[in-house]
């Protein structure tokens, strides 16, 4: 919608016309739904039974996934460790679609609204909040609007609908800065990158990833808001905070930014009818220390770093991902590791797989990695040699050693998914198996040329260009390929296989297009076919990448001719 407006707005100037004013009014949050009592006990001991069978890791999945709050993102948790427990014998498929209905009917309010996850939706909220298009009435609320609010919203948007600093794009172009920040401190989803690179696009500049990083780049933005599923800290309570008047919502988070030395645009104009500035003086009202039970919003940062990271490699030229889910802790054991490639061609494969109890097998018997390869992976990943693990003959003891010393390291690809392969759709449910699997998420970083939210324990990264469909170097990855995760560093390089195995960590010079050429006509063959399982209207064509927004060629075409123009 608002890109839709922002075109628009950029259309009627280029015509002389009045320009196009909005505001708009988001949806309400919806508190988190409740597992009744005795559902709950059912499952406690379901995991009980688990831990019976040997099956350790299903009963502590199980036992994690009930801590969140229940909320539309949780039946794919729920799934992952029902299905696994299925393939155990623990409950049968018949007792899992009976868990399942009487989970969903407890999930979601009636009234409808946003749920609480700090993902894609309330992303969009804060977003389009930062970017001073929702009046401070409407931003978090816990119920459906009253007319009172409405009323406010709209005579601030007849107050300024004749100034054309307040049209859409304009406030789109004015705000980008403040909604970058806002979007790093709030850990908001990956998937909204794409989307306020194109808002700025269709607003009528030029603008891309490289841009976006610019500006991320520019100061290192601290993460500022303390969320948790299972701490009581999601943004229903977030919401509630700002209802009762203790905080106000994204006027808070800029606060805050500015308070850390963090530069924002005070001068952007909002549709409240006057700038940031004005709406954030008043440090009563606007003081993340007014809230002393429970805050969400942080006047001390509680990392010095978040947000989304902008990649690059030597297999493919750009990618993202978010760090704003990683302590540093986590961050080091996934960063400057060597991790051995397990290549899917789309989601459904990959989601089948990653429910399978026995996948770590599967993947050493696919991955016809050399015996030295294994040593290497170990010294490399450990930070040391280990001459007990040299000792070692079997592949398979190798292998073992690997997971049982914890240093395995995989990477998921997950290709096919990009917009011109598949119009590249949410990718959560092979995120939240990996999530909520306590011996994967241990191991796995997920790589794809799709998009998610972006929360995954060993890193998601996402939107990776050029994409598969577009023969870029995701196409021809397969797996037992070893690639260097070198996340600090935004780099992940596809490595020398000799050269590894000498214990050298050289970057590959493979041209992958060329030596794997019948290998990636053979998955584009499949990838056309399964494109055909959508229906057209759905098809994205002759658009731009996702490092472009993914608009339409024309839509960026215009920019860059306007941008000449000008």
């Amino acid at each position: 919608m608002l890109n839709a407006l922002a075109s628009l707005d950029v259309t009627r100037r280029a015509r002389d016309e009045a320009p196009v004013f909005a505001t708009f009014a988001p949806a309400h949050v919806l508190r988190g739904g409740t597992i009744p009592d005795d559902l709950r006990a059912e499952l406690l001991e379901m995991a009980d039974r688990c831990e019976v069978k040997g099956e350790g890791a299903i009963a502590h999945d199980l036992r994690l996934t009930l801590r969140h709050i229940l909320q539309c993102s949780s039946n794919q948790a729920f799934l992952g460790v029902f299905t696994r427990a299925v393939q155990t014998g623990v409950i049968t498929i018949e007792q899992q679609k009976d868990y399942e209905k009487r989970l969903a009917v407890n999930t979601c309010h009636p009234k409808g609204g946003v749920c609480a996850f700090n993902g894609t939706g309330n992303s969009c909220r804060h977003i389009v909040s930062a970017l001073g298009l929702v009046h401070p009435q409407l931003e978090f609320l816990i119920e459906p609007p009253t007319f009172e609010q409405v009323d406010e919203a709209v005579k601030a948007l007849f107050a300024v609908c004749n100034d054309p600093d307040y049209s859409v794009s304009s406030l789109v172009v004015k705000n980008i800065e403040n909604a970058v920040r806002v979007h790093s401190a709030m850990g908001g989803s990956s998937n909204l990158i794409l989307h306020l690179i194109s808002a700025v696009i269709y607003a009528g500049y030029r603008f891309d990833l490289k841009h976006y990083d610019r500006i991320r780049r520019q100061v290192p933005v601290p993460d500022l808001f303390d969320y948790s599923l299972t701490e009581g800290r999601d943004i229903f309570e977030y919401a509630k905070q700002c209802c009762d008047g203790r905080i106000d919502g994204i006027g808070t988070i800029l606060y805050e930014l500015r308070c850390n030395k963090i530069p924002i645009a005070e001068n952007a104009p909002t549709m409240a009818g006057f700038t940031w500035k004005k709406r954030i003086r008043n440090k009563k009202r606007v003081s993340a220390d007014n809230v002393k039970e429970n805050p969400i919003a942080l006047s001390k940062p509680r990392r010095a770093i978040s947000g989304i990271d902008v990649l690059t490699g030597n297999f493919f030229e750009t990618a993202i991902v978010k760090i704003s889910g990683m302590p540093d802790e986590q961050l080091d054991q996934f960063d400057e590791k060597a991790a051995v490639v397990v290549y899917f061609e789309n989601e459904e494969e990959a989601t089948a797989n990653l429910l399978n109890v026995n996948l770590l097998d599967s993947i050493y018997a696919k991955t016809r990695l050399s015996r030295e390869a294994f040593i290497q992976i170990h010294h490399h990943n450990s930070g040391g040699r280990d001459a007990s693990v040299e000792r070692l003959k079997s592949k398979k003891a190798l292998f073992q050693r690997l997971i049982d010393d914890e240093v395995l390291r995989i990477a998921v690809i997950i290709a096919g998914q990009g917009p011109e392969a598949f119009g590249m759709p949410e990718m959560f449910t092979p995120m939240i198996h990996i999530n909520h699997n306590q011996v994967l998420k241990k191991f796995t970083t997920l790589i794809s040329d799709g998009r998610y939210s972006g929360v995954s324990y060993g890193a998601a990264v996402g939107h990776v260009t050029p994409e598969a469909f577009r023969k870029g170097g995701i196409l021809y990855l397969q797996t037992g390929d070893l690639l260097h995760l070198r996340l600090r560093k935004r780099r992940i390089d596809l490595l020398d296989p000799d050269a590894f195995n000498k214990g050298k960590m050289v970057s590959s010079k493979i041209d992958l297009a060329k030596e794997r050429s019948r290998l990636g006509e053979k998955r584009l063959k499949r990838m056309e076919k399964r494109r055909k399982t959508i229906d057209p209207s759905n098809w994205i064509c002759d658009c731009t990448d996702a490092a472009h927004g993914i608009v339409p060629q024309i839509v960026w075409d215009r920019v860059v001719a306007y941008k000449n123009k000008r």
